[in-house]
C-alpha cells in the first residue's frame, strides 16, 4: 500500500506479531508522518529489508481496548488500515 492512501481518520485493526496480547485490537488513524525514514533506524539487522521505507503512522486505539494493553510495551504489531 502506498502512504498517499494513508488519511488521518481511517479505521485500524492491530494484532499480536508474537502473542503479547489476545484477538484485535481497533483505533483510528490519528497522524501520518512527513518523513521518510530508512528502515535501519528501526531494523538493527543489515540483512533485512535494506530498501524498504518506513513513514511512522499514529494510531490512537479504541479506549476499551487501549486498556487492555496499557501496561504493554515494545510489542512488534501487525496494522491493518482500512483505506477505503
Amino acid at each position: 500500500m502506498d502512504i498517499d492512501q494513508i488519511k488521518t481518520g481511517q479505521k485500524a485493526t492491530v494484532t499480536s506479531e508474537y502473542g503479547g496480547f489476545e484477538g484485535e485490537l481497533l483505533g483510528t488513524v490519528e497522524r501520518v508522518g512527513l518523513e521518510i525514514l530508512n528502515n535501519s533506524l528501526y531494523d538493527p539487522n543489515p540483512v533485512s529489508q535494506s530498501e524498504a521505507r518506513v513513514v511512522e503512522v499514529a494510531v490512537r486505539l479504541d479506549p476499551g481496548d487501549s486498556d487492555r494493553v496499557s501496561d504493554l510495551t515494545n510489542l512488534q504489531v501487525r496494522v491493518l488500515i482500512d483505506a477505503r
